[in-house]
């Protein structure tokens, strides 16, 4: 919500990126430590981030390896529209085997002191050949930072632990990436 994600071109190589801009002069904080975490975690399921500025007009910007693919959430979807018409079995366990692979990548941030805060279907992807990539890092803390100002309840509904969800500014926290 507090920026946007665009598809861009780097003009010196001709490589195409991912560019988050800030949207809300208010989230300038928050936007700085997503590009702060982001780039301290050297993962093959984490965009890198390549380069970073502020636009003519002041606008802070990030650009990072640009992932392509498909959310696990539109993959769930189509599993389950699969289920309904009662067609073979899908690939379960290669999503099973995707599955771990993220959990992989979220344990190499845990272990360097990161929590992801929003995981959801909608921030994994998983691309053509296979791969798993963690997207939206846009809420992520370091282990033990409390939420911010008035927001005491960090991430999506639904996939937010009970202990977190009570909205009493608990601490980031691995436990709540593994509830969701």
């Amino acid at each position: 919500a507090m920026g946007e994600v665009w598809a861009a071109r780097e003009i010196a190589s001709g490589r195409e990126v991912a560019l988050k801009t800030l949207r809300d002069a208010a989230s300038a904080a928050l936007f700085e430590r997503e590009v702060m975490l982001q780039s301290s975690l050297s993962h093959r399921s984490v965009p890198r981030v390549l380069d970073r500025g502020v636009d003519t007009d002041g606008t802070p910007w990030f650009a990072m390896e640009r992932v392509q693919g498909r959310t696990f959430a539109t993959v769930l979807d189509e599993l389950r529209a699969h289920r309904e018409r009662r067609a073979p079995k899908a690939d379960l366990a290669g999503l099973l085997r995707a599955f771990a692979r993220a959990c992989r990548a979220v344990d190499h941030a845990h272990r360097r002191g990161v929590v992801h805060r929003d995981l959801k279907p909608e921030n994994l992807m998983l691309g053509a050949s296979g791969e798993v990539h963690i997207v939206d890092w846009g809420l992520a803390a370091h282990v033990g930072d409390r939420p911010d100002g008035a927001a005491l309840i960090v991430g999506t509904p639904g996939y937010i632990a009970p202990e977190l969800a009570r909205g009493d500014g608990r601490p980031a926290h691995p436990s709540g990436d593994v509830y969701a």
